[in-house]
């Protein structure tokens, strides 16, 4: 069995930003990018024992795109800052290795992917204190995922899994970043950074492999179910010491650890599909 994935794909863009200084603490920035895409796919599938092959050509294409951001920041002192943005994301789309199993054809859908958007909206500070010596960060965010780009797979043979990508429903993901650096002495510095995030499906979607067949294999992408990928809770800590002795050699020193929750492995969004849930 082989396969040959392929494709051409091209795009034109138009983009740019400004930013506007309302008074001497305060700013705005306006971003935009207009684009048109094509992507010619060139999907080859041999299968040497007999049972399919073939080869499956067609194009994505998207005219007249658009996305953009807007960002107003606001100097609270000389050292702190707080700020807002609200930025617009694009990936592009794709196609699979599926192929026919028991007379059944996948559908265009499975075959090829569409891109996805993400629509991401942040509340944030950051600054120095305690003259210099400790920087803090915090922000709250949420992204609305449009059309979301997630895992799929095809069984041939009854054992033998064929992994890709589909479109699922709208999801949303929201959670708070806080960090915060502290410079203990001229040569030692603290750092702990922490992450919640909570991922889920916005909508209930059905995703079918084949079109009218006994066996069409759906699954259902439920409103409220979890998105894989991201873990509840993440830490990042760390101790560093640097420091030049008298004969001009520098010394350099880290103690660093991490702690990421329990994680549905990467796009493996389809319950009961196996142990996805890891600890790190």
């Amino acid at each position: 069995y082989a396969e040959d994935l392929g494709s051409i794909y091209s795009e034109m863009a138009v983009f740019g930003e400004a930013t506007y200084e309302i008074s001497e603490r305060w700013d705005v920035t306006l971003g935009a990018r207009l684009f048109n895409y094509e992507d010619d796919v060139d999907g080859e599938v041999t299968d040497y024992l007999g049972f399919t092959s073939g080869e499956r050509i067609s194009t994505i294409k998207g005219t007249g795109e658009s996305i953009y951001k807007i960002n107003s920041s606001f100097d609270i002192t000389d050292n702190v800052m707080a700020y807002a943005t609200l930025s617009q994301g694009f990936r592009r789309g794709g196609a699979n290795a599926f192929k026919e199993e028991g007379g059944n054809t996948p559908t265009e859908q499975i075959q090829y992917y569409q891109p996805d958007t993400v629509d991401n909206y942040e509340i944030g500070v950051k600054g120095s204190l305690l003259d210099g010596r400790l920087f803090m960060h915090a922000d709250v965010y949420q992204m609305d995922w449009n059309n979301t780009q997630t895992y799929w797979d095809q069984t041939v043979g009854g054992y033998l899994p064929i992994n890709g990508t589909t479109n699922g429903p709208d999801s949303r993901t929201q959670g708070v970043e806080l960090m915060a650096k502290l410079r203990l002495t001229d040569s030692v510095s603290l750092l702990y950074e922490t992450t919640t995030t909570d991922a889920k499906w916005a909508e209930t979607q059905e995703i079918c492999t084949y079109a009218g067949a006994a066996d069409n294999d759906c699954y259902t992408y439920e409103k409220g179910g979890e998105l894989g990928g991201s873990a509840e809770w993440r830490h990042n800590f760390g101790a560093t010491y640097d420091t030049v002795m008298s004969n001009g050699i520098g010394v350099y020193a880290s103690l660093n650890g991490r702690y990421f929750g329990a994680t549905p492995a990467d796009r493996a969004d389809k319950e009961g599909d196996g142990v996805y849930v890891r600890d790190s």
